[in-house]
């Protein structure tokens, strides 16, 4: 895809991962920390780095309150 998550959220309201491999919910329910999926690829094959995302969230938090991650 184009355009694609970290996660999505389904009809039931449950969060399901995209390009997460697996997270973790800390109990102040604030906090997540997760895994990317292995072999992620940019449009031009270059590797997508925890760093690329971590740049990508804080970005669009910033405009997206209501965002689950």
């Amino acid at each position: 895809m184009v355009y694609d998550t970290l996660s999505s959220v389904d009809s039931k309201g449950q969060v399901k991962p995209r390009l997460i491999d697996t997270f973790t919910l800390f109990a102040d329910k604030k906090t997540y920390t997760f895994t990317l999926r292995q072999g992620l690829k940019w449009h031009d094959g270059a590797p997508s780095r925890p760093a690329d995302c971590v740049a990508s969230i804080k970005r669009w938090g910033a405009k997206d309150v209501s965002a689950p991650w």
